[in-house]
């Protein structure tokens, strides 16, 4: 597989995960709408989620590998200290805390609501009498409940709504079963609008709760690992290719934002041009989750390679502030390459062992 070929490859996985992931937003949308438990929801939506990435994984694998991968492997591979089922289950855990948390915030602000009316409803004679205005619906309003100013009010035609229901009582002089009707007509609309305007509000905060969370997770899981495979695949056969002694370390983006990628594609470690090492100690991408470098034959090079010691901080100092930091990943890991400490050593400090950068010829 060409790097060319494995650039389509990663942009399929993507957008088929990302169209799991919308199918499987709008399927616990419908679940909560009906009624269905939080948990039970999202781990019917997550059940079907871990097997459609584990199937895209799969394939892609099966592709970069040259060789059958099925989804049962893909669970049982490792992704930190879990197996990627393991891992699968913990998020689908936080999901549901986060988007029981959402609802549960909702039916609080609600049952608020519900009682600030009727606290509206019995002062209404004391404002008639004193003239008065009917309440305020907005966020400066102070005497409307916190929960229903933080989580109805935010959001405009939410509070559109509430304020059309109030406004029933926006009237000087009603009498006694007036009042009483137009109570129960906010408690009415109050109803219609929960299921109505702010359920659809609700959506867009699930939708970032949910969709746009997963599909984070999703991808940097999914296409790490596919980008992985493909890293050691092709550093296999160039390793065993005699007529190619040099690689090149390119990157995958030429967009992507600053970062360690940067110092190994741009130093000139053995004198042989940036990013350019001899195969057997050149480090192996990927450097980072969601990196996608690769190693670049360049059999046009020709030694001799001389070891600098002093390349990362040469490389570094010519960049300067503070773009050398966002490289390094921090000041504090800026002054120790400057100091004289290996990239690898900095970057692989605290990493688990099979996350360490080095040559794949010690992988």
């Amino acid at each position: 597989m060409t790097p060319e070929e494995e650039r389509a490859l990663l942009a399929a996985t993507a957008a088929r995960l990302d169209e799991d992931l919308r199918e499987a937003y709008n399927e616990l949308v419908a679940l909560i709408r009906e009624g269905v438990p939080v948990r039970q929801a999202v781990a019917q939506v997550m059940g079907e989620v871990s097997a459609d990435m584990a199937s895209a994984i799969a394939i892609g694998l099966s592709a970069v590998l040259a060789q059958e991968v099925t989804p049962s492997d893909v669970l049982r591979m490792g992704v930190g200290t879990l197996q990627i089922s393991a891992r699968l289950n913990q998020e689908a855990q936080e999901v549901g805390a986060v988007v029981g948390g959402i609802l549960d915030a909702q039916e609080r602000a609600f049952s608020d609501l519900e009682a600030y009316a009727l606290a509206v409803y019995l002062a209404y004679a004391l404002r008639n009498r004193n003239g008065t205005e009917a309440p305020r619906i907005d966020t400066r309003n102070t005497d409307i409940p916190q929960t229903v100013r933080r989580t109805l009010l935010g959001t405009s035609r939410v509070q559109a709504a509430i304020a059309a229901a109030f406004a029933v009582l926006d009237k000087v002089g009603l009498s006694e079963a007036a009042q009483t009707a137009a109570y129960q007509s906010i408690i009415k609309s109050i109803a219609v609008i929960k299921v109505g305007v702010a359920f659809d509000a609700l959506a867009v905060k699930l939708r970032t709760a949910f969709l746009e969370r997963l599909s984070y997770v999703m991808r940097r899981l999914a296409l790490t690992e596919l980008h992985t495979a493909f890293t050691k695949r092709l550093a296999a056969l160039i390793l065993q290719d005699d007529d190619v002694q040099y690689v090149q370390v390119a990157r995958g983006s030429r967009n992507a934002p600053p970062c360690m990628c940067d110092a190994f594609t741009g130093r000139d470690q053995y004198g042989l041009g940036a990013g350019v090492y001899p195969k057997n100690v050149a480090p192996l991408p990927p450097y980072h989750p969601n990196c996608y470098c690769w190693w670049k034959r360049r059999p046009d090079v020709h030694g001799p390679a001389q070891l600098d010691t002093n390349a990362d901080a040469y490389f570094l100092r010519k960049l300067g502030q503070p773009l050398a930091a966002r490289i390094a990943g921090s000041r504090a890991k800026l002054e120790q390459l400057l100091g004289g400490a290996r990239l690898e050593d900095v970057a692989n400090a605290g990493r688990l062992p099979q996350y360490k950068i080095g040559p794949a010829s010690a992988t």
